[in-house]
């Protein structure tokens, strides 16, 4: 009875020494990741854009963290550097609808393709009716619009650009105008290789004044032409199968600043998925894998996935010895699940992520999606690597603005995520 009693106190303490590790392990792992994500989006990286070089000083910490991580670099170098051509806006963002002082990132934000310009005109809404009505489009191509500020629904125009029984004279006369203000129910930002002929102005519809009649705006902008910017990539060496790579990527830049005063912060879109990355980095590195892993943080996505795209063209290993390619954009909540794109492609995949998934009662949902060429993984797919790209779903609604936050960031199923990444990647 004493030998059966003292087996039954070891085994419980050998199940809550276990316990206790696997505890401290996730909260190191919350820890480390909230460490990442508060320094990616703080002021210093100025938005991981393209003023004050907030994509260098990022990439840089990132080449830190995978040195320290011990992981081994491409070249001598864990920087493939490459060029763009991008629409910034360093300097002045001001405007007066009426007399109201508009704020920057919360009332309104530069249009991507905005050019620079001072002045001030009076509001003309652009008529919806004006192409159903030839007369009235006559009187419009044939009028002085230069000393306007034309005011429009982006839904509106949208749907104009889409269309093809627009004819091409109408959107020239658009460019005559002195300014133009375009109203959206949410401010996105975005960015553009270069600048059209006048400035554009994103304004908050719950922002303007409708009643008014004059506009006042300084706004500056510079087009960087061969701008140098950068990949960031490391590997460890597997243990059995060195020439065969597992491959984990994310972006790590984001929409910079805008004018002297906001930047945007970026801390889901994508610090998350930076931090995941380096996380796995850590884990790898002290947990040996049989396959090699490397690690790619990716510039350039928000240019139109410039980064992803040089890499596949200039790749530094053969991409026929990818096994599996797993690229994070956002996945900063989990509140309900991830999706999980190319799902659909990749079925064998997928069926096995999710029945990882079933089995350790990990995410609430993983949902399947077909292809879709709207992050990373997308150019690796389209040159025959297999590959998913996953994002989490729920929480915070924070898309290409300012308040995209580390402060408000819930992590909600971080470590589950983390747990079904790596499980999933061990079963190759």
């Amino acid at each position: 009875m004493k030998y059966t009693h003292l087996r039954f106190v070891l085994s419980i303490a050998i199940g809550m020494s276990c316990f206790m590790a696997q505890a401290q392990q996730a909260s190191a792992l919350l820890a480390g990741a909230k460490k990442t994500i508060q320094a990616l989006a703080a002021p210093e990286m100025h938005g991981r854009g393209y003023i004050k070089n907030g994509d260098k000083i990022a990439a840089e910490f990132i080449g830190q963290a995978f040195e320290k991580a011990g992981l081994k670099a491409f070249n001598d170098s864990y920087f493939q550097k490459f060029p763009i051509n991008i629409n910034v806006f360093p300097r002045r963002m001001r405007l007066r609808i009426g007399g109201k002082k508009l704020k920057p990132g919360i009332d309104f934000i530069i249009h991507p393709t905005s050019k620079k310009g001072k002045g001030r005109g009076k509001l003309r809404w652009l008529d919806t009716l004006l192409l159903q009505e030839p007369t009235r489009l006559k009187s419009f191509l044939t009028s002085n619009i230069s000393k306007n500020i034309l005011v429009y629904k982006a839904t509106y125009m949208r749907k104009l650009r889409q269309s093809n029984k627009v004819p091409k004279k109408f959107f020239d006369k658009l460019q005559e105008s002195k300014a133009a203000i375009e109203l959206h129910t949410k401010l996105t930002a975005g960015f553009a290789s270069k600048p059209v002929n006048r400035p554009i102005l994103m304004v908050q519809t719950s922002s303007f004044d409708i009643t008014a009649r004059r506009a006042k705006f300084a706004i500056d902008n510079k087009h960087l032409q061969r701008y140098t910017t950068q990949n960031v990539i490391g590997y460890i060496e597997g243990q059995h199968e060195p020439d065969s790579f597992m491959v984990f990527t994310a972006h790590y830049d984001h929409m910079g600043r805008m004018g002297k005063r906001i930047y945007f912060p970026g801390a889901n879109d994508n610090a998350s998925g930076i931090a995941l990355l380096l996380e796995l980095a850590k884990y790898y590195s002290q947990n040996k894998p049989k396959h090699s892993m490397m690690f790619i943080a990716f510039g350039a996505e928000e240019v139109g996935l410039i980064g992803s795209y040089y890499y596949v063209k200039n790749p530094t290993i053969d991409l026929g010895n990818i096994k599996f390619l797993v690229n994070f954009d956002m996945v900063g909540t989990g509140d309900d699940g991830i999706k999980v794109v190319n799902g659909s492609v990749y079925r064998k995949e997928f069926d096995r992520l999710t029945a990882i998934n079933q089995k350790k009662k990990l995410l609430p949902d993983v949902k399947i999606r077909g292809r879709a060429p709207i992050s990373d993984h997308y150019f690796f797919t389209q040159n025959g690597v297999p590959g998913f790209y996953i994002y989490t779903l729920g929480g915070i609604k924070a898309y290409h603005d300012i308040f995209d936050r580390y402060e408000t960031l819930p992590l909600t199923k971080f470590e589950q995520f983390f747990k079904l990444i790596t499980t999933f990647a061990d079963s190759f």
